[in-house]
């Protein structure tokens, strides 16, 4: 198979996936109350359901998974395992307000410390 076609197929699956996690997941939301109410810095102006990051995620996860059929793909797995670090990150901040002092520095982090996983799992390979 050609290799636009996979990633065609890929970005396909995980839209199909994502779409169909959505309604799961806002009715869910909206069963637990997870909102993110209007405020000072807040441009919204009723309340949204939060969890719209959890799609993207399922989406994501759906398109690795299915990567893993064309391509050997475990030097990607620091970086999957920081994009579930920062989706807990950014619910959480959704739904508390983390000081951007915070959040900059554990997003940081994160990167910092999948760059480094992703360098030594490519050494090792």
């Amino acid at each position: 198979m050609n290799e636009i076609y996979r990633i065609f197929f890929l970005f396909l699956a995980s839209l199909v996936v994502a779409s169909f996690a959505h309604r799961p997941v806002l009715v869910f939301a909206r069963r637990y109350r997870f909102y993110d109410n209007p405020s000072g810095r807040k441009l919204q102006r009723r309340p949204i359901p939060l969890l719209g990051g959890l799609v993207v995620f399922v989406g994501l996860t759906s398109g690795l998974a299915l990567s893993w059929v064309f391509h050997d793909m475990t030097g990607i797995i620091p970086l999957y395992v920081a994009t579930a670090v920062m989706l807990v990150l950014g619910t959480i901040d959704d739904a508390k307000d983390i000081r951007p002092s915070l959040r900059a520095r554990s997003l940081a982090v994160c990167m910092a410390s999948s760059s480094l996983m992703m360098q030594m799992s490519a050494r090792t390979s």
